[in-house]
């Protein structure tokens, strides 16, 4: 399924969501970049074209972006390990969480 703002599936607690609370991107512009390059690569939603994906997830977190191909021109131009800085980030938060709850430790 190809989505687009036009076809999005709703979800019957988005507008109570919307109600309660706002999502906000905490993070830089260029993480955002990185973060929905990735999902896209991966094919977590499926066919759905980039930039309606950038303007999607947008949408959902508060976080507009106009000039991604040139931050993503940037996360390219980096190098080694670096150029995937804020995934390696998420990957190694997650990891750590996981052997705090493996030792007992839920926080």
């Amino acid at each position: 399924m190809i989505l687009s703002e036009q076809n999005a599936p709703t979800c019957p607690y988005s507008k109570k969501l919307q109600n309660q609370t706002k999502l906000k991107w905490a993070g830089t512009q260029m993480e955002f970049v990185e973060l929905v390059y990735a999902l896209h690569e991966a094919g977590s939603f499926g066919k759905t074209p980039l930039k309606s994906l950038f303007s999607l997830i947008g949408q959902m977190f508060g976080c507009e972006i106009t000039n991604s191909y040139r931050l993503f021109w940037n996360i390219r131009n980096r190098n080694g390990d670096e150029r995937t800085f804020f995934l390696n980030k998420l990957r190694k938060m997650l990891s750590k969480k996981l052997t705090r709850m493996d030792s007992g430790s839920w926080r």
